[in-house]
């Protein structure tokens, strides 16, 4: 019942990133343990002076009321402070500070409460905030390497434990100072019946510590069966197309059903096991208050000196219950603590590539130099292997290969996205590792297969990599993209909203914004990986016409001859080799393409 631990005064320090965030508001802790001072202290002699009110109620003097007990202290204090009341007067006067000290106590516990909701909401936007950051600058292998379900949950969800952790730590400072000031009271009033009261609590934090473990633990599998819920859910919305037109939806409602069924098993499970747990703690608070009333009894306490003491007793469990609230909320919490703070932890997170020299224009050949690269989920196959090749400024360029030939890794290698493995990269003669890659990235254009459109307006979409271009440069460059025309008829033209990414707009639609979106940064060189496979012949036809008479730095991935057929060289990639190289017409691969192309 008066348990507490030192090991609460700091429950965060096993989590280093999540402390740092914290620590920068320590500077709060003072004022908060002020705040719970004064609240407790007001509290607490308020409760004493039931001593003399009871005298005063009984008719008794003072100091019967208190008879055999010790003549100095808090109770010496309120015997000469009752005294120096008239005794006509004394019950109004002493009930009258009683109410007063109440009313104070509630408006500085108020006003301490706001000050942490402030500090709490701080702390959880600095928390989210280096989630952001981190993911926002982590090295492009780490999306490769982690399940985006699990990042979202993270994200969504087990950030709010983290938030939640900082608020409750700070909460226990003004809660272990009311402890303090309790039982410093308690122990004025009458030290024998104290020391009953906490060594009867042992048992009490025994079971507790036992609790809080099997909560732990109960806490990691409702954090999993969250995780697998997460996934399912992201199936339903990224794949429901899918799901759709090959009929799935039985089996996937199934397997929802059934990642649901274990979130809701194990939150019940924990549900019935804190059940238990109430009846049980206050069974054995129940022992104590019985055990206390014996002691007294046998040690002759003075009725009102037992009575402020129990009152001052039950005043300080919700200060105890709070405290282990907060632990069992912080032993909940675990799981989602680690994960947040492995998030935070850069340590082994791949670094975003780096580079100081800043780049102005694209002056020379873009060259590949013995260049190779492989994923770390695949460490035994080489993605690229000994890749020697020249992409000529003013010249398109396509890149022509199977699926997983390497094609993709090789346009994220321009893109810096990656960086190889070994070999070097080199941009009209230096090195791209040098290079500073948020000054290269915007000279780059790119458009993929995936429009990957934000929840915003078509202009704002268009307009994402170059967000101060105006309404005319965005038109221009949607008109380039084949896509004006059709924006204009909307009734709300470039402000019409395209959905939770672009689900509104049909394929080849997105993939024009895209394109419009790479083009209105008028790019020294425009990357194109899949941009026209949802797109007809002739809006494809205009757009690659756009590319030859720019003389634009193109990069040309497809697997349709006519998006090639605009190329003036083209390089065939079969597992992570460059096999062919040299003029379009010349390549194997291409006339292929062409025998295999419709008519």
């Amino acid at each position: 019942m008066l348990t507490f631990s030192l090991k609460a005064l700091n429950p965060l320090s096993g989590y280093t990133h999540i402390w740092e965030i914290g620590r920068r508001y320590t500077w709060t802790a003072p004022i908060v343990a002020v705040g719970g001072l004064v609240c407790s202290a007001l509290e607490g002699l308020s409760i004493s002076l039931l001593i003399p009110l009871l005298g005063a109620l009984m008719a008794t003097p003072t100091s019967a009321s208190t008879s055999g007990m010790a003549s100095e202290g808090i109770l010496s204090f309120l015997n000469r402070f009752a005294e120096s009341i008239a005794p006509d007067r004394r019950l109004p006067v002493i009930a009258g500070v009683m109410l007063a000290m109440v009313i104070v106590k509630g408006v500085v516990a108020s006003l301490n409460s706001l000050f942490i909701g402030w500090v709490d909401g701080r702390a959880a936007h600095d928390v989210r905030q280096g989630m952001a950051k981190l993911l926002v600058n982590v090295g492009y292998p780490f999306y490769l390497k982690n399940d985006p379900a699990e990042l979202l949950t993270i994200l969504s969800s087990q950030s709010w434990s983290a938030t939640e952790a900082i608020r409750t730590v700070f909460a226990m400072v003004a809660d272990i100072v009311a402890i303090v000031v309790f039982i410093t009271l308690l122990i004025m009033v009458d030290w024998r019946l104290t020391l009953i009261a906490l060594a009867l609590t042992l048992p009490v934090s025994a079971f507790q510590n036992l609790f809080r473990e099997r909560v732990r633990r109960l806490g990691q599998r409702v954090s999993n069966a969250n995780h697998w819920l997460g996934e399912r859910m992201l199936v339903l919305v990224d794949a429901f197309r899918m799901i759709k037109i090959f009929g799935q939806e039985q089996r996937e409602l199934a397997r929802f059903s059934e990642a649901s069924t274990e979130v809701r098993r194990s939150g019940l499970s924990a549900e019935m096991f804190g059940v238990w747990f109430g009846p049980t703690v206050e069974t054995l608070h129940a022992s104590v208050f019985v055990s206390i009333l014996l002691g007294a009894y046998f040690a002759h306490v003075p009725a009102p000196v037992l009575l402020a003491f129990l009152v001052l007793l039950y005043r300080l469990q919700p200060y105890i219950q709070s405290i282990e609230g907060a632990r069992l909320s912080l032993s909940e919490s675990e799981t989602a603590l680690d994960e947040v703070e492995w998030l935070l932890d850069p340590v082994d997170k791949p670094p975003a590539p780096g580079g100081r020299v800043r780049f102005s224009t694209l002056d020379g050949p873009i060259v590949f130099e013995n260049v190779s690269f492989t994923y770390a989920t695949r460490p035994a196959t080489p993605a690229l292997d000994g890749v020697n090749l020249m992409f000529q400024p003013g010249q398109a360029t396509a890149l022509i290969g199977r699926s997983g030939s390497g094609k993709t890794t090789l346009v994220n290698l321009i893109c810096r996205l990656l960086h190889p493995s070994s070999g070097r990269i080199l941009v009209g003669g230096r090195d791209l590792s040098d290079i500073d890659p948020i000054s290269w990235r915007a000279h780059l254009g790119f458009a993929g297969q995936d429009a990957e459109l934000i929840d915003g307006s078509i202009a704002e979409n268009i307009a994402y990599g170059l967000p101060q271009a105006s309404l005319e440069t965005i038109r221009e460059a949607a008109a380039l993209a084949d896509i004006d025309a059709f924006v204009h008829d909307l009734e709300k033209g470039y402000e019409t909203r395209v959905g939770a990414r672009g689900l509104s707009l049909s394929g080849g639609q997105r993939q024009r914004i895209g394109l419009a979106r790479a083009l209105v940064r008028r790019p020294s060189v425009l990357v194109l990986d899949e941009a026209t496979n949802a797109i007809d012949g002739l809006s494809e036809q205009a757009i690659l016409n756009v590319v030859r008479e720019r003389n634009l730095t193109a990069i040309v991935v497809s697997h349709r001859a006519s998006a090639l057929s605009y190329c003036d060289q083209g390089v065939v990639i079969e597992q992570g080799k460059v096999v062919e190289a040299g003029a379009l017409d010349d390549l194997k691969a291409y006339r292929l393409l062409m025998e295999l192309a419709p008519a």
